[in-house]
């Protein structure tokens, strides 16, 4: 009973005005509706609609709804309709609503090589099966 470990589920949250020049890490989750001028390394980010990044990204997740100018590198990034991105952002998944606008290439972390495609069957073969 006593011998548990807490999970660490850290929040943290910069408010609209707040801004905060330097790097910044957490373990956790951190919502950004001010500004942050430096690097940012966390486990999960939210940059909200008046949230606004100058400096590279690294996180596992980061949702885009704001200002990011500078490399987003995370496995899974979202960016919403309100959000303007100049750089270029590195992901394994990616999902972006129309409206959204990105200036910077979109790259994917795995090489073409390790990735399986799905074999859609070709027409000839479906109607031989029939």
């Amino acid at each position: 009973m006593f011998n548990k470990k807490k999970e660490s589920n850290t929040f943290s949250y910069l408010a609209q005005g707040f801004e905060l020049k330097g790097e910044v890490q957490c373990d956790g989750e951190l919502q950004l509706d001010g500004t942050i001028i430096g690097q940012i390394h966390v486990t999960q980010l939210v940059v909200g609609e008046s949230g606004r990044v100058k400096g590279n990204i690294h996180a596992q997740s980061v949702i885009v709804q704001g200002s990011v100018e500078g490399t987003i590198n995370a496995d899974k990034v979202t960016i919403e309709k309100t959000a303007n991105v100049k750089g270029d952002v590195i992901h394994d998944t990616l999902s972006m609503e129309a409206g959204a606008i990105v200036e910077g290439n979109l790259t994917h972390k795995h090489q073409a090589a390790s990735v399986t495609s799905i074999a859609v069957p070709s027409q000839k073969s479906a109607d031989a099966q029939q």
